[in-house]
């Protein structure tokens, strides 16, 4: 049965905060750890064509001062790798600054996805909320949120709406967009 972890580890970083547009450091560090348990596991995760077995969330202060940093495992297989892993290794290089991992006192939540389905009450009305600039991948090419043309629609409705004139017959303006923004379908890679 797959169960997913999903894990906060504190980040002993000070009192200075953190470089900003870290996504792409934090993941080199978790292919940084899951290699230092089992060479080469890094480089098959990153090298996997469609979809990651994580979830990364940025780095948030928590409550108590601490930085913290929430790594979710989709696939049972890499919880040793990862937690063997960040003891070997014990810290984060955020983009030459060393913070401390202080590992023994992370929080891990390990359920089942009958669980949490079955623990879950349907909900009328959700929100997300990204903390970073967020792009999801299928197969090569990756699309950011939220999508450029649909923002564009979107906004171009609601001012036809106030308009005194009202909404033009033809909208060709959204054609012209969607043909400039389609190029927000990009490939994104990590060196």
């Amino acid at each position: 049965m797959i169960m997913p972890y999903a894990i906060e580890f504190p980040i002993a970083g000070g009192d200075q905060p953190p470089p900003p547009n870290l996504y792409r450091t934090l993941y080199a560090n978790l292919m940084r750890w899951m290699g230092a348990a089992y060479p080469g596991l890094g480089d098959v995760i990153h090298d996997r064509p469609v979809r990651k077995p994580f979830t990364l969330s940025a780095l948030e202060k928590g409550r108590d001062g601490d930085w913290r940093w929430r790594v979710t495992l989709l696939e049972d297989d890499l919880w040793e790798p990862l937690w063997t892993g960040v003891q070997a290794v014990g810290v984060l290089d955020l983009n030459g600054r060393t913070w401390p991992v202080r590992w023994p006192d992370a929080q891990v939540i390990h359920h089942s996805y009958d669980l949490l389905l079955t623990a879950t009450r349907p909900a009328d009305y959700i929100e997300m909320k990204f903390t970073s600039p967020t792009t999801f991948s299928a197969g090569n090419l990756d699309s950011p949120l939220p999508e450029p043309v649909a923002v564009f629609k979107s906004m171009s409705e609601k001012s036809y709406g106030l308009a005194a004139w009202g909404r033009p017959r033809r909208l060709s303006i959204t054609r012209v967009m969607a043909a400039y923004t389609i190029a927000s379908l990009v490939s994104v890679s990590t060196s």
